[in-house]
């Protein structure tokens, strides 16, 4: 995973393509989806997570955290261009899509829930994922942003799938039952 191989590279990629984007899409007349992570809600115990609520979020020196600062920075980089400039802007984070490629090598519930469950199951769910989330297949959530980005009173608002809380419990539950 590029923020643990690459955390340079990655906040680079991050701040520098959401800040170079927004005023290219402007000359086009065209609204900006901005991808973001369920990581920016941080250390949250609130479940589900409002985009009101406070960030809290780890020390520097963890990667995690890093990524998460610098997926922020998108955030309010589009919101601001919606503010101050019209630029149609969302900030969405699309957490938990799944898709048939992939792995749990960088912790990814759904396939880390099914290895472990052909091995017998040790994971059992208990902990909280950053991203307490719906986990949808990807031409449902394309679908959807398609929908999103069409829809003119969603510019300068953020968006997350992450929106409704399900528990790796229950999940890794799910996946055992097949």
């Amino acid at each position: 995973m590029l923020i643990v191989e690459s955390p340079v590279r990655t906040i680079e990629t991050n701040i520098h393509a959401n800040r170079d984007h927004p005023p290219l899409a402007a000359k086009k007349k065209r609204p900006v989806l901005v991808a973001s992570t369920s990581e920016v809600y941080g250390k949250s115990r609130r479940i589900p997570y409002r985009e009101e609520d406070d960030c809290v979020i780890g020390p520097p020196t963890r990667g995690r955290w890093s990524y998460a600062a610098s997926k922020l920075v998108d955030e309010f980089l589009a919101l601001s261009h919606w503010k101050e400039r019209k630029l149609p802007t969302i900030p969405w984070s699309g957490s938990s899509t799944l898709s048939a490629r992939a792995d749990g090598r960088y912790g990814m519930v759904v396939p880390r829930f099914v290895s472990q469950a052909a091995r017998g199951g040790a994971d059992h769910g208990v902990r909280r994922r950053a991203a307490v989330a719906l986990f949808r297949p990807v031409a449902d959530v394309v679908e959807a942003l398609t929908q999103l980005i069409m829809t003119k009173r969603a510019y300068g608002q953020v968006f997350t799938s992450a929106a409704t809380a399900r528990s790796r419990r229950r999940l890794a539950e799910r996946v055992r039952r097949g």
